[in-house]
């Protein structure tokens, strides 16, 4: 079984349907899931973590079904929503502490975040209170605190924002570190050059439904052909 599992997943508000039947998987990949606003990126996520209830369908991370392990799939999944909250009366490193904790954990004992938090250029910052960072920074901090755990599944909805061009190619460097390691990271975003660079598979998600699937290298052009944002019939 892959490490992220969805089939027939639906949900609906009131008479909209936001997800549609949505069936994927991803395992020991980066997996590209992109589509227009609207079109159910983000209520899968939620889903996946918990946040909203489907009406009907299946979603597995691990083995654990979402429905009736909640708390066994959070452990086993890094989330970075699109407007991450933060205390702003809390620096980054007590930021980083708070979290651990709930984890059982030390923050300063995990090798791989001491050497992203490095490379992403935030040890001096993470001694100053996250209500002064700018919104790089914030974003920079959201994704360092889906690794304190080493969790075998990485849900990044729109992980670009907010970075400039040389952060964002730290970024997809992670992505491939974190594929290394054996991790799978599903990546929603409606920016497709970004996603295109970083990912292996591509799903578009159009209404709540996958209209298409396939490499990431080709892929898109043969979606889209000459006019991003247009989908070929």
């Amino acid at each position: 079984m892959s490490v992220l599992e969805i089939k027939d997943l639906c949900k609906r508000f009131g008479a909209v349907k936001a997800l549609d039947g949505l069936t994927l998987s991803a395992d020991r990949e980066v997996f590209g899931l992109i589509g227009p606003n609207g079109a159910g990126k983000s209520t899968a996520l939620a889903i996946l973590m918990g946040l909203l209830r489907a009406d009907e369908g299946l979603a597995c991370v691990a083995g654990f079904n979402v429905r009736d392990h909640p708390l066994e799939v959070k452990r086993r999944t890094g989330f970075l929503p699109e407007d991450p909250f933060f205390y702003d009366d809390l620096t980054g490193e007590e930021t980083l502490r708070f979290a651990a904790s709930a984890h059982g954990l030390r923050w300063e004992k995990n090798p791989f975040l001491q050497e992203w938090i490095e490379t992403l250029e935030m040890n001096n910052n993470l001694r100053r209170l996250v209500g002064h960072y700018s919104h790089g920074m914030r974003q920079k901090l959201a994704l360092l605190l889906t690794l304190l755990h080493d969790p075998p599944l990485l849900l990044w909805d729109e992980p670009y924002v907010g970075l400039d061009y040389p952060s964002q190619e730290k970024v997809k460097r992670l992505l491939a570190a974190l594929k290394e390691r054996g991790g799978t990271v599903v990546i929603s975003t409606h920016v497709l050059p970004l996603v295109q660079a970083a990912a292996d598979r591509v799903g578009f998600i159009l209404a709540g439904s996958l209209h298409w699937i396939g490499p990431a290298s080709a892929g898109l052009a043969d979606l889209f052909g000459d006019t991003p944002g247009l989908i070929r019939e």
